[in-house]
């Protein structure tokens, strides 16, 4: 009443929606939204008017939206990933490929004593790795 009475909070005899915590019958804390007012003849108090909302379902819903739009935003990150992962994967790809067919015709070429062989073989080798591991990044 005393809030109520109180014209700055929201004009006389007003008190505009105001969310508060209330004690429901079994102990328990229920968030309610409280609009009210008193009820006047001429400048004399004759009553009040008190209206609550239970905000207990608008929460769960809140907090459920919230949750939605953290997934989203976590999905949204992921095909972000993706699609970088693909854009990476494709550019080390395009060298890679002149890289193993070079080597390997080389190689092909090589007699089986050539002293450059090996290290040919390491470079083919090598380069298919990197390609498997293109080929997963964009798995």
């Amino acid at each position: 009443m005393k809030i109520l009475r109180d014209e700055r909070v929201g004009g006389k005899g007003k008190l505009n929606c105001t969310r508060i915590s209330m004690v429901d019958s079994r102990g328990e804390d229920v968030p309610v939204e409280l609009s009210a007012a008193i009820i006047y003849e001429g400048d004399k108090e004759v009553g009040t008017r008190s209206v609550f909302n239970d905000l207990r379902e608008k929460l769960r819903h809140e907090k459920q939206m919230e949750q939605m739009l953290l997934r989203i935003a976590r999905a949204e990150k992921m095909a972000s990933l993706g699609q970088l992962a693909a854009g990476v994967a494709h550019e080390i790809n395009n060298p890679l490929t002149g890289i193993i067919f070079f080597s390997k015709l080389v190689l092909d070429t090589l007699e089986k004593d050539d002293h450059r062989r090996e290290n040919l073989a390491a470079i083919f080798e090598d380069a298919k790795r990197c390609g498997k591991i293109a080929t997963n990044l964009l798995a």
